[in-house]
């Protein structure tokens, strides 16, 4: 992580926090890391005022939200849990282009402050770093030996490349200019063509891609769990929904049988279908249409359009006329939403299209390589021009435009056919910002790259996210794997505290993602984000795990309580209770450690036993820092913990003053 002047006010672990962050973030725009933290709190945030849709719902209707979120936050960290071995693009990558560079030069070189300068005769210069040219990968026929300003292509530091200004030339009428490098690396860029075509860094992260998804050892869990989690999180929008009256009982009622595992769940005695969208001829993955309309065999019943000019729409099914539920993962406004009809849908969409917001969703949902086509089409639909009361014609919003919408039916299990899209479209995307040799393609490459730049991205930004951070629900994953490499313990916290834990994690990545993008640490700190102090992370204790990685642990037991009432003829009073449960504490303590240690040195471990956690007795964790303290001074570590934790009178636990 870049270096940046310290504060006073940044917080007592910022520094940890910063050196504990995975290297994409430095890669990341500002935008996409801000994107993590609401994903992980779908329907609303902890930290927010309470939103009027939630205040006004029955009871019933917030309970069932609670208990949503809760397992949607559930599955979600089993899910971040299975997919640890997931790297993105630029975390697979780099190191393998390192090691084969220092195999090479027999040094180690940093490939991202070290670049390509691809110059050519009356051509503008390509600069990419050496990571970033690696993931783009070469053709094997370019030509490397042309001049531009006297100069030729060449490996260098991302600075070296100066132009160097002489006389004023009066027949060209300009200063006349030459480059020159104020250093060179040894290896030729010719040479470094051929080391990235076969060490092929594209096709081994889709090799990487099959291992994590297709391995026969892990295929059925990771399917089985994106599955569980993608339904678990359709279920809180499905209430959310609800309550602001943004969808039907009846279509509530239908979606929730869905979910609940009905086979053939019906909306008024129709069987309901699915479909995924298109727009202006391009499928959007992730966007599922659900209504009544489709015959079992996956034939629409719907009406059929035949517009005219367009022959191949003679073959494309309108999407349906009547009721419908379209569910747009991670939309700004309405991630679930009924219409009556699709030109309903389409004037609220061409509404929506009109945000930024909206225009990023929508073009990340498209294959990349049609992104910029799509926003180039939707652009010049989205405006005409009128005249004005001066008499000037001016550019306004088309309120009558088409956005050419049709769908595509899903067959089979809906939540099985989504899961394989999604494998299949994360693979895609990977392929447009890693490269394999066998498909490398130079001019197809320059068109990304001048969509990305045109966006103020580059190929880093853009590996960042598009793998694996793909959708909604990997989006929270990302998050989830993001809190768990700073914070330890963090699947027992209560939603406030994650929330507050995030938000300084954010802030933290946003200042670090700033400073990368500067180039230079130092250079206009002044302006990067501020970092948000928390006091709960500050209370926190830096540890190290029995793995030897860093964390921050927040030393409560407040889960671990008991939730059994002794009733008022107990007669116990305030300190005879607290003696109580000290000496209950010290000996559960001293028993649970007891048994963990033996456990523990029996299959070769070390002094520091697991203990289950409350929220998930499948998973454990440890004290950690306290390997080798004595057993009695850890039990009354914890049993005088307990205490404090109690004093505050807990539910359940009556107390006589």
């Amino acid at each position: 992580m870049p270096a940046i002047p310290p504060r006073a006010d940044d917080g007592l672990h910022t520094k940890q926090i910063r050196a504990s962050l995975p290297a994409w973030i430095a890669h990341s725009t500002l935008t996409d890391i801000q994107r993590l933290k609401p994903a992980v709190f779908p329907g609303h945030s902890p930290s927010g005022p309470l939103p009027q849709w939630l205040i006004s719902a029955s009871g019933e209707l917030q309970r069932a939200l609670s208990a949503s979120q809760a397992s949607s936050r559930t599955s979600r960290e089993r899910l971040a849990r299975t997919l640890a071995t997931l790297k993105g693009v630029s975390e697979f990558a780099e190191p393998l282009l390192v090691e084969a560079l220092k195999k090479r030069l027999r040094q180690t070189l940093d490939v991202n402050k070290n670049a390509l300068f691809y110059l050519r005769y009356r051509m503008a210069t390509e600069q990419h770093t050496l990571l970033q040219a690696a993931l783009l990968n070469f053709e094997g026929n370019e030509d490397f030996s042309q001049t531009s300003l006297g100069e030729t292509s060449a490996l260098a530091p991302i600075d070296a490349l100066v132009t160097e200004y002489g006389a004023f030339d009066r027949a060209a009428g300009g200063w006349s200019a030459t480059y020159r490098y104020t250093e060179k690396l040894s290896l030729s860029p010719q040479d470094f063509s051929q080391l990235c075509r076969t060490l092929d860094l594209g096709r081994q992260y889709q090799d990487h891609l099959k291992q994590v998804f297709e391995a026969p050892d892990r295929a059925a869990t990771v399917r089985a769990q994106m599955i569980a989690a993608q339904k678990d999180l359709l279920a809180v929008r499905v209430h959310a929904a609800r309550m602001k009256n943004e969808i039907t009982q009846p279509f509530y009622r239908a979606l929730l049988a869905v979910l609940s595992g009905t086979p053939y769940a019906t909306l008024e005695g129709k069987p309901l279908a699915y479909s995924r969208l298109s727009i202006f001829g391009m499928p959007l993955g992730e966007i599922v249409l659900i209504g009544p309309g489709f015959k079992p065999q996956g034939r629409t019943v719907f009406d059929w359009v035949f517009p005219l000019p367009g022959a191949i729409d003679w073959l494309t099914p309108k999407v349906p006329v009547g009721r419908f539920v379209v569910w747009i993962p991670g939309a700004p406004l309405y991630p679930l939403k009924e219409y009556d009809s699709i030109a309903q849908f389409n004037q609220d969409l061409a509404i929506n299209l009109r945000a930024p917001s909206y225009q990023k969703l929508f073009a990340s949902l498209l294959p990349q390589n049609k992104a910029a086509e799509f926003l180039q089409r939707l652009n010049a639909k989205l405006y005409t021009h009128k005249w004005n009361n001066q008499g000037l014609r001016e550019q306004v919003y088309d309120e009558n435009i088409d956005l050419n919408l049709r769908d595509t039916p899903v067959i089979g299990e809906p939540f099985g056919a989504l899961y394989d899209l999604h494998v299949q479209r994360l693979k895609d995307n990977a392929l447009t910002v890693a490269v394999p040799t066998a498909e490398a393609d130079r001019q197809a490459a320059r068109e990304r790259l001048d969509y990305w730049l045109s966006i103020g991205m580059n190929v880093l930004n853009v590996a960042a996210f598009v793998v694996p951070g793909v959708g909604e629900l990997m989006m929270a994953v990302t998050a989830v794997q993001l809190g768990m490499e700073v914070y330890h313990g963090i699947e027992s916290w209560q939603q406030g505290d994650m929330d507050g834990a995030l938000g300084h994690l954010e802030s933290v990545a946003l200042n670090v993602a700033f400073m990368a993008s500067l180039g230079v640490a130092g250079v206009m700190a002044g302006k990067a984000p501020v970092i948000q102090v928390s006091k709960w992370v500050d209370g926190m204790v830096p540890v190290k795990l029995p793995n030897g990685e860093a964390r921050l642990w927040k030393p409560d037991l407040t889960p671990y309580r008991s939730e059994v009432v002794l009733p008022p003829a107990c007669g116990l009073t305030h300190k005879a209770s607290m003696r109580l449960v000290a000496r209950f504490t010290y000996a559960w303590a001293r028993t649970c450690l007891k048994r963990a240690l033996i456990r523990a040195r029996a299959n070769g471990g070390s002094n520091t036993p697991p203990i289950p956690m409350p929220t998930n007795p499948s998973l454990s964790t440890t004290m950690p820092g306290h390997g080798a303290t004595p057993m009695k001074t850890r039990c009354c570590g914890i049993a005088r913990r307990c205490c404090a934790a109690w004093v505050t009178r807990p539910r359940g636990f009556p107390m006589r003053p």
